[in-house]
């Protein structure tokens, strides 16, 4: 599974960064990451995609709306597997404890998907972002590809359980600590959002040259203090706060705050927290128990888009978060956004947040973060306010703060080799006892031992790509009995040679094996099993202007004019035999019953359901799906026809017209396939 190392002298280009979860997922963890990420498409001229675990998100909110160039759904690969047709994933076993580095199923999937999607982007370095329990997939996967990784750590997330007063919580965040820190150790370099969170993982005994800061940075074009009005503003004294609601974020300290102003204050007060989270109906109780209803407003969550006119219409932004372990270390984002837009702050004096703004920042007071102190700083505001950052003040912009990266992953670059087999005894005696296994499994592949079942046929799908493959991939798996069929796609040699198996069929999907079909036929020429090739074919203007779903939509087109011209070359080279059958995407969609007929008659399997029934059958028997075969397919979907015809679309017209260009001989390989009985087609071409 390697690939050559990266050069030192050549700078990283195309970069995976993978995920806990992303679009369209809203809150600080994905809204850094979008920064970070589309500041990289935008200023370093860098190749991102992201790859999301299969793992849940942390949060709740969700905006379908915030997309950036670099940040949408076309531009992200969910690594899991899918089990129906609503783009749901499998979910975690209920044994599973990731937090405390107990997930060894998911791990196992998410391993597997990942370095599938490696294998497909062939990335020059992996950037992975915390937790753990997706960090340690990644890292794997990255020493199997012999990539450099990085690891962006942006808050022990065992703080928020130390502290609390269950002694199992605190034994858990101790756990989820220790992954953190070894994971850290693992990486090539590490990337943290603050200097003391930078401290912390060094003390945990990572070298400081591989530690580097890139603080929480804001797209200053999209948070400025324009003159724009604001949809949420009043003509009373308004302040505010956005947030998951926890009681890290101290909102009952506000609430309180606000009480213990005078009757006079309060009816010039308006406070708008915004957001949610698992404490808002604690704090819901605590404004009724105060009688602030009509003081403390919870509009729930604002679309990201409508965040800088949220900040615009405050007069106050205040972050009163408790003194606890998570707030001291973590710097948040949302103060920067409000600074950004111009708004005056009053913040918890926490280590955090005097890094984040400043000891001295004019727009910003600090105050202990308790109810007495914080309504008397409230107070002090409506007697004396005092002015927000002006234009120019915020140095805080992901356009410079995204050049720290540059340094970073040259050093990760750098280390990878000296480094990489920094990998723990249990990790190396694994490895050995795989190796071990596999060996042993190799010897038995197909032997008759007894209660074992020998394979009749090794069924071989190649030819074309984008012809339907992975449509008969899964109708096969669904509809044939006893059939050992493999996630994605497989080499049919490595699997005729080690595959493990206990089926009388097996199948194997893999455009590229139209070239192995000698070496196939020649493996099986000395076994009792037979090997069987479907060649798949479809109208060539339609393989070439399809797109894959599996790859970010910049790919734009999948094949190439110079891929199809070399597999066309191979295909008019095979000679008819017994052994293959050809199979054309059209006769698939348009016959499902008439190819699964003909099928049954050249390879001699049974059947269990139909071929036009495939999708029917895939949720019945809860058939898993990798992230290659979802996206191949497009999704979960019948059988039809629509697609035959999907080149003549007039977006399409100008690859058509570099088609004919590239491959001028196109209309003569068109009749001779028998797609078109002349050239007049081209009469069509917008």
């Amino acid at each position: 599974m390697s690939k050559p190392p990266v050069s030192a002298d050549a700078p990283v280009q195309r970069v995976l960064h993978v995920l806990n979860y992303g679009w369209p997922h809203i809150d600080g963890y994905t809204v850094r990451s979008s920064g970070l990420i589309t500041a990289q498409a935008q200023h370093l001229g860098l190749d991102v995609t992201v790859a999301t675990s299969p793992f849940a998100p942390l949060t709740r909110a969700a905006d379908r709306q915030f997309q950036t160039e670099a940040w949408h759904p076309g531009a992200q690969i969910h690594a899991a597997r899918h089990r129906s047709d609503d783009d749901r994933v499998a979910e975690i076993k209920r044994f599973e404890r990731p937090g405390i580095g107990l997930a060894p199923a998911t791990q196992r999937e998410f391993r597997a998907e990942l370095a599938s999607i490696v294998r497909r982007l062939s990335p020059d370095l992996i950037h992975v972002h915390h937790p753990h329990y997706v960090a340690s997939v990644a890292i794997d996967v990255a020493r199997a590809f012999d990539l450099p990784c990085v690891y962006e750590l942006r808050c022990f997330n065992g703080d928020y359980d130390l502290g609390l007063a269950s002694r199992y919580a605190n034994l858990r965040g101790q756990l989820f600590n220790r992954h953190e820190a070894a994971v850290c150790r693992a990486a090539d370099a590490v990337v943290t959002i603050s200097d003391g969170l930078a401290g912390r993982i060094i003390n945990t005994g990572v070298a400081r040259e591989r530690v580097f800061v890139v603080r929480n940075s804001v797209d200053t074009q999209r948070f400025s203090s324009g003159s724009r009005p604001s949809p949420y503003g009043t003509s009373r004294v308004r302040m505010g706060y956005a947030c998951t609601f926890s009681p890290m974020e101290g909102l009952d300290l506000l609430v309180d705050a606000a009480a213990n102003l005078s009757p006079q204050l309060r009816n010039r007060l308006e406070i708008v927290i915004a957001g949610d989270g698992a404490d808002r109906e604690r704090i819901e109780a605590r404004i009724a128990e105060r009688g602030l209803e009509a003081t403390v407003k919870l509009p729930g969550f604002i679309p990201y888009g409508d965040m800088p006119d949220f900040y615009r219409g405050l007069d106050l932004f205040v972050v009163p978060r408790r003194d606890t372990p998570v707030a001291a270390a973590t710097t948040p984002l949302k103060p920067l956004e409000a600074r950004a837009a111009g708004v005056p702050m009053l913040v918890s004096d926490l280590p955090a947040l005097r890094e984040l703004l400043g000891d001295n920042a004019p727009d910003v007071r600090f105050v202990s973060p308790q109810a007495e102190a914080l309504g008397r700083a409230l107070a002090g505001f409506m007697h004396e306010p005092w002015s927000g950052a002006s234009v120019g003040d915020h140095e805080r912009s992901w356009s410079r703060e995204v050049m720290r990266y540059r340094t970073v992953y040259a050093t990760a670059q750098a280390i990878k080799s000296p480094n990489a087999d920094r990998t723990t005894r249990i990790e190396r005696a694994n490895t050995t006892l795989r190796r071990v296994g596999r060996r042993a499994a190799r010897r038995v592949v197909d032997s008759p031992l007894p209660g074992t079942t020998p394979l009749a046929c090794h069924a071989v799908v190649c030819g074309f790509p984008r012809t339907g493959s992975t449509m008969l991939q899964m109708m096969i798996a669904a509809a044939v009995p006893d059939v050992r069929v493999f996630d994605g796609e497989i080499e049919a040699v490595w699997a005729a040679r080690h595959a493990l198996r206990n089926h009388r069929w097996m199948l194997t999907k893999n455009p590229r094996d139209i070239d192995t079909i000698d070496a196939v036929r020649e493996f099986y020429s000395r076994r009792s099993a037979k090997a069987h090739f479907v060649v798949m074919l479809r109208d060539p203007r339609a393989v070439l202007t399809s797109k894959h779903a599996a790859y970010p939509s910049s790919r734009g087109y999948y094949v190439s004019f110079e891929r199809w011209r070399r597999i066309y070359r191979r295909f008019r080279a095979l000679a008819a035999a017994k052994d293959i059958t050809t199979l054309r995407y059209e006769d698939l969609v348009v016959a499902p019953d008439r190819i699964q007929a003909q099928l049954e008659a050249d390879i001699g399997w049974g059947r269990r359901a139909e071929f036009a029934d495939y999708d029917r059958a895939v949720q019945k028997q809860a058939l898993a799906r990798d992230s290659m075969t979802e996206g191949a397919l497009g999704g979960l979907r019948a059988v039809e026809s629509s697609r035959i015809e999907q080149w003549r679309r007039s977006e399409h017209a100008p690859r058509i017209r570099a088609m004919l260009e590239a491959i001028p001989q196109m209309p003569d390989y068109l009749i001779e396939l028998g797609y078109e009985t002349d050239d007049a087609w081209r009469h069509d071409i917008v």
